[in-house]
C-alpha cells in the first residue's frame, strides 16, 4: 500500500518537473548592465541639451497615453543616449523590425525635466505602450511588473519568442528598480 502512495508521488512530481520545465522554457531571464539613476533632481545643463536635441533627429518615438508621455530618443551610439539627458536604449537593445527583439528603455524617475518615466508606477498590466519607429507605430500591451534591487545588473524575465519592450526605471525612495515588460500587439503603417 505504501508502495502505491510513493508510485503515484513520483508520477505527480514527474508532471509538475515536466509543467515547470515548460513554464520556465517560455519565459526566459537575461542579465543586463544596469545603470545608476537617482530619483533626484539631475541638475544638468537641461537648455543645451534641448538645443542639440533641435539639431538632431530621433531614432524613435515613445508614447504611453496613460501618462501623457510622448518622447523621442536616440540611436546607441549617440551622445545624447543618456539617461542624463534623455531616454536611453540600452546597449543590448534590439529595433522592433527585429523577430523577437527587446528594445530596453530607460529613464529618469525624478522630479526633474528630464525625468521622462517619473509617472511609469502608474502603469499596470494591460496598459498600452506605442512606439514610432521607422515609418511605423507599434502597439504593445503590459504584461508584466517587478522591481529588483539596484545591483548594477538588472535581470530581464520575458517570453524570448515575442517582441517585446522594456522600461526601467527606479522606484521612488527605495533602492530598487521597476520593470515593466511589454508584448507587441500589433504594427501600424504611418
Amino acid at each position: 500500500m505504501l508502495k502505491k502512495h510513493y508510485n503515484s508521488l513520483t508520477i505527480i512530481f514527474i508532471v509538475m518537473g515536466l509543467f515547470l520545465l515548460f513554464v520556465n522554457t517560455a519565459k526566459e531571464k537575461e542579465i543586463i548592465n544596469s545603470f545608476s539613476i537617482d530619483n533626484k533632481f539631475y541638475g544638468g545643463q537641461i537648455n543645451k541639451v534641448q538645443a542639440l536635441e533641435n539639431n538632431n533627429s530621433y531614432l524613435g518615438i515613445l508614447e504611453i497615453p496613460k501618462i501623457n508621455l510622448k518622447q523621442g530618443f536616440f540611436e546607441y551610439n549617440s551622445p545624447l543616449n543618456t539617461v542624463d539627458k534623455n531616454i536611453e536604449v540600452i546597449e543590448t537593445s534590439k529595433m522592433p523590425d527585429i523577430k523577437n527583439s527587446n528594445l530596453i528603455l530607460a529613464s529618469h524617475s525624478g522630479n526633474s525635466e528630464i525625468a521622462y518615466f517619473k509617472h511609469l508606477d502608474q502603469l499596470v498590466i494591460g496598459d498600452k505602450i506605442y512606439l514610432y519607429y521607422d515609418n511605423k507605430k507599434y502597439k504593445y500591451v503590459i504584461d508584466d511588473i517587478y522591481d529588483r534591487n539596484k545591483t548594477g545588473y538588472i535581470e530581464i524575465i520575458r517570453d524570448k519568442n515575442k517582441n517585446t519592450i522594456t522600461l526601467i526605471t527606479c522606484k521612488k525612495k527605495t533602492n530598487m528598480q521597476t520593470v515593466f515588460i511589454g508584448y507587441l500587439d500589433k504594427v501600424l503603417e504611418l
